[in-house]
């Protein structure tokens, strides 16, 4: 599916709580575009206040920031810009490459069922896919 980033002004998630990393944001970031995002869920997102996007404290906030970045485009451009660079240093195939490659050296995984205890994952790598990403099976 083809995504057409140009009529992409800005994301929302109007999430009140959840668990885990919100996706939608971070591949809401990747394509340039900030998000809105509410305070109770902006802990656990790369959203920076001011910066790559709008941490809303009340709807009415929410709400106001939309409307500003619906009327601004230069602010909306420039916060969509910096959300990407975000993604870029921080969320990219190579960092995540590189943090997980470090858990592997520090020795912090277990490699076969033979040594793994019954409380800890095995991790079996891959080989590397044609797109160049690498696979992981967690048994």
């Amino acid at each position: 599916m083809k995504i057409r980033t140009r009529l992409l002004l800005f994301s929302i998630c109007p999430m009140l709580g959840a668990t885990g990393q919100q996706i939608k944001v971070v591949e809401s970031m990747s394509l340039g575009v900030p998000v809105v995002i509410h305070k109770n869920v902006a802990s656990s997102s790369p959203v920076v206040h001011g910066v790559n996007g709008f941490i809303a404290e009340t709807p009415e906030q929410f709400a106001s920031y939309c409307l500003r970045l619906h009327t601004d485009r230069a602010l909306c451009h420039r916060l969509g810009i910096s959300a990407r660079e975000t993604i870029r240093q921080h969320w990219s195939d190579k960092v995540l490459a590189r943090g997980f490659m470090d858990i592997l050296a520090k020795g912090k995984c277990i490699r076969s069922a033979a040594t793994a205890p019954k409380n800890r994952p095995i991790l079996k790598p891959l080989a590397p896919r044609p797109s160049g990403r690498f696979a992981v099976i967690v048994a």
